[in-house]
């Protein structure tokens, strides 16, 4: 017990100033530092996007270093990206499994972190919600002059455009009526691009407005770009 207590002494001595405890404890221990990942779940489509941001206490260093991680990862699957601001990108293709980790790393102390889970889904259950009756009027004009273009179709939910009617202005000379059929692909909800077989070299593009309207540009061969707006039908109940 005299030797023990000698040598504590004597490893007390030789540390003078280095504030080391001699059975063990310090008091340059970093304080406790809590990172926290918002959001802290989150579903994402294929090749969408998500801001990821943190709050750190603890310490007045607020910068995170980001990373990816998780099962897929290991088994070296695209995971997406994430930029140094937290800007992530899922991946073009879903993972199996398709849950990846998030990680925010506080560079004061980079064994204190926070998580956030992120589950990757195909595009499939973005294109349920593009579903329904849509009505259609883009203005605009190409190579030829002034142009409008207005019409009907419906959405199917898988992937597909049924029982379209379209009229196709050109100025003030008669309107061209037809039939079609079509395919679209959404990238998120109420929002992606599609094609129809009576206007084979023009594309469609739609996307949810701030104010929650479907805004719809078209642009083709021959310098065609129109822009209008794209309408769900909703049921009318009856009186």
């Amino acid at each position: 017990m005299r030797r023990f207590a000698v040598l504590a002494v004597g490893l007390g001595f030789l540390c003078n100033g280095c504030n080391i405890d001699p059975f063990g404890s310090s008091s340059s221990k970093p304080p406790a530092i809590i990172v926290k990942v918002l959001p802290a779940s989150v579903s994402l489509v294929v090749g969408t996007t998500q801001q990821f941001t943190s709050t750190v206490t603890g310490t007045t260093n607020a910068v995170i270093d980001w990373s990816i991680g998780g099962a897929p990862c290991v088994a070296g699957q695209d995971c997406g990206s994430i930029t140094a601001e937290g800007l992530y990108t899922a991946p073009a293709v879903i993972p199996s499994p398709n849950q990846i980790t998030i990680t925010g790393f506080s560079s004061a102390y980079t064994l204190d972190f926070g998580t956030s889970q992120v589950v990757v889904t195909a595009t499939a259950s973005a294109a349920a919600a593009f579903e329904g009756d849509y009505t259609f009027l883009v203005t605009g004009a190409d190579a030829k002059g002034p142009v409008a273009v207005t019409g009907k179709f419906v959405a199917d939910s898988a992937g597909q455009i049924e029982e379209g009617e379209l009229s196709f202005c050109r100025g003030l000379n008669a309107c061209t009526e037809t039939s079609f059929a079509g395919a679209y692909r959404t990238t998120s909800k109420n929002q992606g691009t599609f094609t129809i077989d009576a206007l084979p070299k023009a594309n469609f593009g739609f996307r949810t407005t701030a104010a929650g309207t479907l805004e719809l540009v078209l642009v083709g061969a021959q310098d065609l770009n129109a822009s209008g707006i794209l309408n769900l039908v909703k049921d009318i109940p009856p009186n």
